[in-house]
């Protein structure tokens, strides 16, 4: 079973609910990381979501196995970065696309 997020903070690490971003940003970024941090600090929400991720996530494998340093938080943010890379790569959300 893969651990949601690992709830004790390792050396060097920054406690997502502290950080602070630019409310003047124009840049997309900014918003997607406002929003995975919402979700970080919201019990609720957070548990609906890492429900879901559970049972979506290779529902055939066995859960047991695997890389224990995976957590879903992470493949939540790895998800979230690969969907901004890809936006910019083909130039959605810059108007060129009505998006």
């Amino acid at each position: 079973m893969r651990l949601i997020q690992n709830m004790q903070m390792q050396v060097g690490e920054v406690d997502v609910a502290q950080i602070q971003f630019d409310p003047k940003s124009r840049d997309d970024v900014p918003k997607i990381l406002k929003g995975l941090q919402h979700i970080y600090v919201t019990e609720a929400l957070r548990s609906k979501i890492f429900a879901l991720l559970e049972t979506q996530i290779a529902p055939a494998v066995d859960k047991r196995n695997g890389r224990p340093s995976m957590t879903l938080w992470r493949i939540l943010v790895c998800g979230c970065s690969c969907v901004i890379h890809c936006g910019r790569l083909f130039g959605f959300g810059h108007g060129r696309h009505g998006v």
